[in-house]
């Protein structure tokens, strides 16, 4: 699903205006719209009276032609302005003239006043125009006072376009917003609808033509897309039936120590439950008995230990098995020590096939960041919200985040500095591409918040860049197929008592589901 920047939506408006396209229509078809939304979400209850708080601008207006249209149909509707009277768009204006031709009038939106206060506890729905996609300030009063009460009246909440108060580029909450039950939005979806804390504002997600020229969107790029289904479907490797393993690609792992071989198993048996035709496991002599029959699935070679992690002796037995496979995934569970930094760094210079580093082996790079810069292959990082902090200290003062920065900029912002592919893992993952690209994810729920989850992810994008994924589709993909089984164990047993484990058990159910639908 492509999602349209707020500088690329003005541009879409401009232009079909340009075309010719009258702006009064785009915004009674906008009107119409949410309306839409409005009768669907009452079904079958009657839809008595609608309280409607609109801004000065031409998101008000879309409000503005709500209230007129629902006056026509009877409904007892009051429209709240929110916001200077003398600040009106000439839109706003227009719209305004309409509802006062067919008995209808705008109100002032009074704080505290216990007349409105009234009307919206008992209204049936609620319509929030008062902010569209153009809001970069902090909700300021009284804008933020309604927001409060809409919030907290029993009917049910409608955002024109996105929830007044939500960032609709970075999700980021402006000091308060506005918590809608659905938001019907106009032409494209936003970044804002699905990156947090916004998308937890958004309530379902509607995403409404409002008349904007299709070959306008046909002419644009759009930098940011949300993977669900239908994106991830056209990502996923084919499968031919004359396959043999060697088309499914050769994946190593080099990971796990002594006192954490979990993540090693976790990694390599995701690994193998996501299609790669040979998963070898290159682990420490100290953790080889614990792992070596875990997955029989899965080479286990033992490699050169030291302390009970890996040490730089075990060099030459990666590099020939690196040899030997097509993407190579190293850093969960293998500890922290100067031999471990010595080997992550060796095997950034040195491989030529794509690598993805996580954990401990993102940990390594705070040590020296600019050995990123040295790599001979194409690297993915894989970075909870801690990790991503000390990579961006790592990168002294002109990496470190300044006021207004959000962590979706910043992982654009380090993934164009150093050529690579960044998964910044969290509710809604993101994928920052060095091309400019973002994608964010739609799957995944509270449940995978455990330890352990990201080893499992990092199995699954290895995994499919051994079968030949570009880094960004790989990541992409793997963390909805990676999410889409964790929601698929939330339905089976619940999220609170879910496991990584139980995510790995689920991934051939994930890639099923992804495949019946493609089919």
């Amino acid at each position: 699903m492509l999602l349209a920047t707020q500088a690329q939506m003005s541009r879409l408006d401009a232009e079909a205006i340009g075309l010719g396209v009258a702006p009064d229509i785009l915004m009674e078809n906008a009107a119409r719209a949410v309306l839409s939304g409005v009768f669907d979400i009452m079904k079958p209850r009657p839809l008595r009276s609608v309280a409607v708080f609109a801004g000065s601008g031409n998101n008000g207006g879309d409000g503005v032609a709500c209230a007129r249209f629902l006056l026509l149909q009877g409904v007892d509707v009051r429209v709240f302005l929110v916001g200077d009277p003398g600040r009106k768009s000439r839109d706003f204006s227009e719209m305004e003239s309409r509802l006062r031709a067919v008995g209808g009038g705008v109100l002032p939106y009074i704080p505290g006043d216990a007349e409105i206060a009234d009307f919206c506890e008992r209204a049936d729905v609620i319509i929030d125009a008062i902010f569209g996609t153009g809001l970069n300030a902090p909700l300021a009063e009284p804008a933020l006072r309604a927001a409060e009460l809409i919030n907290s009246c029993p009917g049910l909440k409608v955002s024109a376009d996105i929830a007044s108060g939500v960032h609709s580029d970075t999700g980021r909450v402006l000091g308060g917003c506005v918590r809608a039950d659905m938001t019907v939005t106009f032409t494209l979806a936003k970044p804002g609808h699905f990156l947090h804390p916004g998308a937890q504002m958004r309530g379902e997600l509607r995403v409404m033509d409002i008349g904007i020229p299709s070959r306008l969107l046909q002419e644009r790029s759009f930098s940011f897309s949300a993977v669900d289904g239908g994106l991830a479907q056209t990502m996923l490797p084919v499968m031919r039936p004359d396959s043999h393993k060697g088309d499914f690609g050769s994946a190593l792992i080099v990971a796990g120590s002594r006192l954490y071989s979990g993540a090693a198993h976790l990694a390599s048996a995701a690994a193998v439950k996501c299609g790669a035709g040979k998963v070898t496991l290159a682990v420490c002599e100290g953790a080889w008995p614990q792992l070596a029959c875990k997955t029989p699935e899965v080479m286990c070679a033992p490699m050169p230990d030291s302390g009970g992690r890996l040490s730089i002796d075990a060099l030459d037995g990666i590099f020939a098995l690196l040899d030997k496979s097509d993407a190579c995934a190293i850093g969960p569970g293998l500890g922290l020590s100067e031999d471990i930094s010595e080997l992550v760094f060796s095997v950034i210079q040195q491989s030529s096939v794509p690598l993805l580093l996580d954990a401990d082996g993102i940990n390594a790079l705070c040590g020296n960041i600019d050995i990123l810069r040295r790599a001979r292959c194409e690297i993915v990082l894989t970075p909870h919200p801690g990790e991503f902090s000390r990579l961006l200290a790592a990168c002294g003062s002109n990496g470190n985040p300044v006021p207004g920065e959000s962590p979706v900029e910043l992982a654009h912002a380090f993934a164009e500095r150093f050529g690579v592919t960044l998964v910044l893992k969290g509710a809604g993952t993101v994928t920052a591409c060095s091309d400019g690209r973002t994608f964010i994810n739609t799957t995944g729920n509270a449940g995978m918040a455990k330890g352990g989850s990201g080893d499992v992810l990092s199995g699954v994008i290895c995994a499919f860049l051994a079968q030949g994924l570009v880094p960004a589709d790989a990541a992409a993909l793997g963390a909805y197929v990676h999410g889409l089984a964790g929601d698929i164990c939330a339905e089976r047993i619940g999220m609170r008592g879910m496991t990584p484990l139980d995510t790995v058990t689920a991934l051939p159910a994930a890639l099923k589901n992804l495949e019946q639908q493609k089919n």
